[in-house]
């Protein structure tokens, strides 16, 4: 998730710069041309956290009153926007918007863990979000009612990045403290309950430290653990990529292969429980029932197999082929070609489709729900037919040719 990483990088310091008032003098020009830089590359990187960030950030330099830096950000986006166009020509936005669109109203992944309302108010989030409220309020009663009303603009936009994120790491907590600490009031302000508000919101940094501190420290501590690693325990990532042959994974994650599989189906014994548990649908290609088993480990060591066995029988050479399933990564493995028009991922529609000469049908997939999507997809298509070409105990591979 390294571009999630840096993705927050970049907001730490838009955010910064936009809701902390200078303690000393600068211009507009300059904090303008970083925040329309970074915030150019998070729409390059990760557009959602452009979405979330971008109102705020503009009412927090309208309220501090850096008029100037929102012309020159604005200025500054676009220059990078032109260097991009220049270098990689207009077509690449329509379709980066085009993909933006597709995962927008697509219904396979909506978000990539814990629902809106659990990363609000489960109970590993509950306490930094109340902590992140009460900072708002400590702020607005130690007169630092500008402040107080910025980061009530930034919380929903916090808990959205989050949401949107893969595992929801909350990092904006540490971000939320250093804010704290660089608008801390004088002394001697007291609120309503008779509290001191610089010792309230100081404790409330404290507070979200401490909240912050398992995520901060995992990065802190990684690169010594990595340092210390045992590099008999990795193997390469795509063994037969000369060109990525130092892109490594844990061994155990490549080479073990593990799957979920059905145990109510016919002749299991527990056939009785079948329609009592909630399970998805069995699959069905021209007419016969796929087994229900999900590839949980070894993704790696699975599609080297298949591709390997693909060459093998000369299926792959030369040829492009649309796995019916999350990822169509068959030509990092092998020697077929990458699919035109194809996605890494598998978000909805038949991305790819057009350019392939085979369909390759899983009989472990790694989202079964999607390999019973894309089948249906493409039994829905009257142009085209797929015709069975190949059967091993990984895969059905189906030829696909004109009606």
């Amino acid at each position: 998730m390294h571009y999630n990483r840096w993705a927050w990088a970049c907001a730490y310091v838009v955010i910064t710069l936009a809701v902390v008032p200078p303690k000393i003098a600068r211009t507009g020009t300059i904090d303008g041309i970083i925040i329309g830089v970074l915030m150019a590359l998070l729409v390059l990187s990760k557009v959602t956290y452009f979405a979330a960030f971008i109102v705020p950030v503009i009412l927090s330099l309208i309220l501090r009153g850096n008029l100037r830096a929102i012309a020159v950000a604005a200025l500054s986006g676009l220059a990078v926007a032109a260097v991009v166009t220049l270098t990689m020509g207009v077509d690449f936005w329509f379709g980066y918007v085009g993909d933006l669109l597709t995962v927008a109203r697509s219904n396979v992944r909506p978000n990539p863990g814990e629902p809106l309302d659990a990363v609000i108010a489960a109970p590993a989030y509950l306490g930094g979000s109340l902590v992140a409220v009460l900072a708002v309020i400590f702020l607005r009663q130690s007169r630092e009612r500008i402040g107080g009303l910025v980061l009530f603009t930034f919380l929903p936009a916090f808990f959205y990045v989050t949401y949107q994120n893969f595992a929801n790491d909350p990092q904006w907590l540490l971000l939320l403290a250093v804010l704290l600490l660089a608008m801390l009031p004088k002394a001697g302000i007291v609120n309503g309950w008779g509290w001191d508000t610089r010792v309230a919101l100081l404790m409330t940094a404290a507070a979200l430290c401490a909240f912050a501190m398992p995520s901060f420290l995992n990065l802190t501590f990684s690169p010594f653990r990595h340092l210390n690693l045992d590099e008999e325990e990795y193997t390469a990532l795509l063994p037969n990529s000369a060109l990525n042959s130092d892109l490594k994974t844990v061994s155990l994650r490549a080479l073990r292969v593990d799957g979920r599989i059905a145990m109510d189906g016919p002749g299991g014994g527990l056939e009785a429980y079948a329609e009592k548990g909630d399970r998805d649908p069995v699959t069905l290609l021209n007419g016969e029932s796929l087994p229900q088993c999900e590839l949980e480990l070894g993704l790696s060591a699975w599609f080297t197999a298949s591709a390997d066995d693909l060459d093998q029988a000369g299926f792959a050479e030369g040829k492009r082929i649309m796995v019916a399933d999350l990822f169509s990564s068959h030509w990092l493995f092998g020697t077929s070609l990458r699919l035109i028009g194809g996605a890494p991922w598998y978000y909805g529609g038949l991305s790819g489709f057009d350019s392939a000469d085979y369909v390759l049908v899983p009989l472990c997939a790694v989202a079964p729900p999607i390999r019973e999507k894309v089948l249906k997809e493409i039994e829905e298509r009257t142009d085209v037919k797929l015709t069975e070409v190949r059967r091993t105990p990984l895969y059905i591979l189906l030829e696909k040719t004109p009606r």
